[in-house]
């Protein structure tokens, strides 16, 4: 950019998705240094080659009963239920990652120890666990606040 300043262009998140995939043309965050896409990534990935991407960023239900406004979400899933959909779109991040891509996955400790156990047999290296203080505004009922 000539001026040193990153611009950004925003569009909805909620898009039409069609069997000719014109989603691929837009992304919600456009800039100098790439795209971003949000979307469902069992949709999203099939479009992209094997070691495409250089870092993704997954943000899945948290399988707690949620109501999402946003497209048609079962978010009360059994475990085994939720644990094999879970590898699915583990297993096409891993696909669509560049050789030493970064993989972040937004998830509650609940998941995130099953999901690093997953990666790390199909040879991923796990790096980090980033812990994100949320006290006060996430509501947790009778349980345990899960921080670190």
């Amino acid at each position: 950019m000539p001026d040193g300043k990153m611009r950004l262009q925003w569009r909805s998140p909620c898009m039409q998705i069609s069997s000719t995939r014109p989603f691929l043309n837009n992304p919600v965050l456009s800039t100098s240094y790439g795209l971003l896409y949000e979307m469902d990534c069992l949709k999203f990935f099939p479009a992209l080659r094997d070691e495409s991407l250089d870092c993704v960023f997954a943000d899945p239900p948290f399988n707690l009963g949620k109501v999402y406004g946003c497209g048609e979400v079962n978010d009360a899933l059994g475990t085994d239920e939720y644990l094999q959909w879970s590898q699915t779109w583990l297993k096409e991040c891993i696909r669509v990652r560049k050789p030493g891509a970064a993989l972040f996955v937004y998830i509650i400790p609940q998941w995130g120890y099953h999901f690093a156990s997953y990666l790390e047999a199909q040879g991923m290296l796990f790096r980090h666990w980033i812990a994100v203080s949320m006290k006060g505004s996430f509501p947790r009922g009778q349980k345990l606040y899960p921080a670190h």
